[in-house]
């Protein structure tokens, strides 16, 4: 991890931070999980590589890298260089909850 100093106060805060092995991202919507994993605080975006796997209820993606926005809590999923790494995804419709 690396940390900032605030100009204004000294304060020291988290500048970016990398993770290896067995990453996990919470959002408020949605889990991601990986091999590695890098926090950039500035822009508050997390990329998470290797093996990623999103899940957001019961539907889910796989792929080789995601970035996900935490401001914003978009995500994108890219698969892998070979053709045999591409994007995998299940969906579920809705559930009718009467009209």
């Amino acid at each position: 991890a690396t940390f900032a100093e605030d100009g204004e106060t000294s304060n020291l805060s988290l500048a970016n931070a990398k993770a290896l092995g067995g990453v996990t991202i919470l959002t408020g919507t949605e889990t991601l999980t990986g091999n590695s994993g890098y926090y950039n605080a500035t822009n508050n975006t997390a990329n998470v590589t290797g093996n990623v796997v999103i899940k957001r209820g019961k539907n889910s993606l796989e792929g080789q890298k995601a970035t996900v926005n935490l401001t914003t809590n978009i995500s994108q999923i890219i698969g892998g260089d070979s053709p045999n790494e591409r994007v995998k995804g299940i969906f579920y419709p809705k559930e009718n909850q009467g009209s």
